[in-house]
């Protein structure tokens, strides 16, 4: 069979065009299917501003909201072990003015110093929560060594008085704040949760209310301590200044937490108003690239409809040519 450059011309023409409308039949189905135009030169006018401005914003949302979360995940941190310190130093209190110097006391206060301690220097995504700025040291020694630099800033104290005088001077003084603590004086600050808006986090574990938490808590895990040698009235004098102090360290944490709760509804409510206004700026960018339905209907119909056609008459010409052939 001989074949013409006509043929070929043909065929190739068939081809293109056979391509061409499965693109358009592609192209309209999807158009349909997501309402959308695939050919925004041509809805815009070839103005592409508007849509360049709505998609510049929500890039600018979708930044923030990645940043926002990490600054959430950190504040929910320091709110979860500040919560947890006044726990523990709530709890203990209330046992100490119970029940007084027992051998049963003495391992509920080292386990809840411990405890404390452990919160004190909790990370969250591999950043220090009470370390100020130093985010990638832990503030406080861990419970056994911070126990035994404290014991050595004792100088055998002989009453409840001298022991409680000698417990702030140690964390009042440069023993904790200049040796023991190892984070930053400089609180976190400027944590955007917003491309215009940021926070801070202004609890770190040399806060007063961190200081005074481990001093009470230290009290009870000495009062019994063979070194300090205190006398039966001595230790119970100690444990109610201590069990006292526990309470009023539970109060003044609670006021750390309301501090950071408000921190928290702040993120939350412009976590609530940057995602309406980026459902808003996907609103309004649909209404620049929406496509009609019923003139996309019609016009995958029609490209269908020669889609058929252009197959029928690819058809008719291989038959042809195949009766040609056998002739």
């Amino acid at each position: 069979m001989t074949v013409s450059v006509g043929d070929v011309s043909q065929n190739l023409f068939l081809q293109n065009r056979a391509a061409q409308l499965r693109n358009d039949v592609q192209t309209f189905s999807q158009e349909l299917s997501t309402g959308l135009t695939r050919d925004a030169k041509s809805k815009l006018g070839g103005d592409f501003g508007p849509l360049a401005s709505f998609e510049h914003r929500t890039a600018l949302l979708q930044s923030a909201e990645l940043a926002r979360g990490d600054t959430a995940r950190l504040i929910d941190a320091a709110q979860e072990h500040v919560s947890r310190i006044g726990q523990i130093i709530g709890d203990l209190g209330r046992s100490v003015l119970a029940t007084g110097a027992t051998a049963a006391l003495d391992a509920l206060a080292k386990v809840a110093f411990e405890d404390a301690v452990s919160s004190m220097n909790a990370a969250n995504a591999g950043r220090s929560v009470f370390s100020g700025t130093a985010t990638n040291v832990s503030p406080v020694p861990g419970a056994d060594d911070l126990l035994a630099q404290i014991k050595s800033s004792l100088a055998s104290p002989s009453t409840a008085t001298e022991v409680w005088t000698a417990l702030n001077t140690f964390f009042d003084g440069p023993d904790y704040l200049d040796n023991a603590y190892a984070g930053s004086d400089v609180s976190l600050s400027h944590l955007p949760i917003s491309d215009e808006q940021a926070v801070d986090l202004n609890v770190r574990a040399n806060s007063i209310e961190f200081r005074h938490a481990l001093r009470d808590l230290a009290a009870a895990v000495l009062v019994r301590d063979a070194d300090l040698g205190l006398s039966g009235a001595e230790q119970d004098a100690l444990l109610a200044i201590a069990g006292e102090a526990m309470l009023s360290s539970e109060f003044s944490l609670t006021g750390i937490s309301a501090t950071i709760g408000a921190t928290q509804e702040r993120i939350e409510n412009v976590t609530s108003r940057q995602e309406a206004e980026r459902l808003a700026l996907e609103t309004a960018r649909a209404s620049l690239l929406v496509a009609d339905p019923f003139e996309t209907a019609t016009r995958l119909e029609t490209a269908q409809f020669k889609l058929e056609a252009l197959y029928a008459v690819t058809v008719r010409n291989s038959q042809l040519s195949l009766v040609n052939f056998l002739r």
